[in-house]
């Protein structure tokens, strides 16, 4: 569902995590829940990345490397940690991907789904090209 809203240019939230990995969902939702200060998790605004064996380091904002998580900015960490879930090392990709499918199906025509339409008619295309 995450991919059908993207299309639609449509703002992703932490709710769209859990389909797609339950765990690190469960384990956002715990933060939102509870009180952070007394556990010393020693979260900051960054997050590690793997490529190929490398794994390097994200920053969410601006110097978050330094920046800890606390009770009063968790809901900025869980906005900015939401987002570049998404992201995450496909960001060139998906602008391209975009860009030749609005070339093909302009923004404007996909307004009037939701990503649950969008997700049903991408897959009844899909079995209607089988068969023929």
């Amino acid at each position: 569902m995450p991919f059908y809203k993207r299309l639609l240019n449509r703002k992703l939230t932490m709710r769209d995590i859990e389909s797609v990995d339950p765990e690190f969902y469960n384990s956002l939702i715990w933060i939102k829940d509870n009180e952070i200060a007394e556990c010393d998790l020693g979260l900051f605004f960054s997050s590690d990345f793997e490529v190929l064996g490398k794994v390097t380091q994200h920053e969410l904002k601006p110097g978050g490397a330094q920046v800890a998580v606390t009770d009063e900015n968790k809901e900025e960490y869980l906005e900015l940690i939401t987002q570049w879930f998404f992201s995450r090392g496909v960001e060139d990709q998906l602008r391209a991907f975009m860009e030749g499918f609005n070339d093909v199906i302009p923004q404007q025509w996909l307004q009037y789904f939701d990503e649950k339409e969008l997700e049903v008619y991408a897959r009844v295309g899909s079995e209607n090209n089988k068969t023929k």
